[in-house]
């Protein structure tokens, strides 16, 4: 009845961000009842309201969060943004199972509400690297992951970042190298393998110079 419509109403529009009109329309043939729905246009995100706990200072957050506003709310949209840009704040700080969650209802209209639990702070326990399934201590050492301090993601990535620049200078212009992680299930520590895979090898072919030159060049 009028009553249910109303409360769905208010449900879909709760979730949507969005004020909602169901018309219901019944068959009675089938006995089926068909809901329509008429979205009126999503408010315009004015700013966003994080909530939880959090080590990140909420300008960071803000900051993180800034192309949204201006933008037409959606939740799909809030939740792709605050995963891909907000993610890489906690990583950095070795926040490595942070929670991020986008509350189905903004907090008011144009303004989504997210909700932080940070967890514990990693520490890299263990490091290991191998070069096409074998051991490299040398490439190892030249990585310098940051073992027995917290578990940075930006540094770890550098230390990644080395070891693939390091083979690059041999020729290997397209190696592959995955991190994969192991988390200990009884203290906040985590083992990292980094598994590369090298390519093929490239080698310098023949150099032409064309063009005015002198024997200076």
């Amino acid at each position: 009845g009028a009553q249910a419509q109303a409360y769905y109403e208010a449900e879909v529009s709760r979730i949507l961000g969005r004020k909602v009109a169901i018309r219901l329309d019944g068959d009675l043939k089938t006995g089926r009842t068909l809901a329509l729905l008429q979205l009126e246009d999503a408010p315009l995100i004015t700013g966003v309201k994080f909530t939880g706990e959090s080590a990140v200072p909420q300008e960071s957050l803000a900051q993180a969060m800034s192309a949204l506003p201006g933008t037409r709310y959606s939740p799909f949209v809030v939740r792709k943004a605050a995963e891909a840009s907000l993610r890489e704040l906690f990583d950095n700080r070795g926040l490595l199972k942070a929670a991020i969650a986008v509350k189905d209802a903004p907090a008011a209209p144009g303004v989504p509400e997210i909700a932080i639990q940070q967890g514990a702070v990693y520490k890299l326990r263990k490091a290991d690297l191998r070069i096409n399934g074998k051991e490299s201590p040398e490439l190892l050492q030249i990585a310098a992951f940051p073992v027995g301090a917290i578990a940075e993601w930006d540094k770890i990535e550098a230390a990644r970042a080395r070891v693939l620049k390091e083979l690059s200078r041999d020729g290997y212009l397209r190696p592959y190298g995955p991190l994969k992680r192991e988390y200990d299930a009884a203290q906040p520590e985590l083992d990292l393998l980094l598994d590369v895979v090298k390519g093929s090898q490239f080698l310098f072919g023949k150099l032409t110079l064309e063009g005015v030159t002198n024997k200076q060049d």
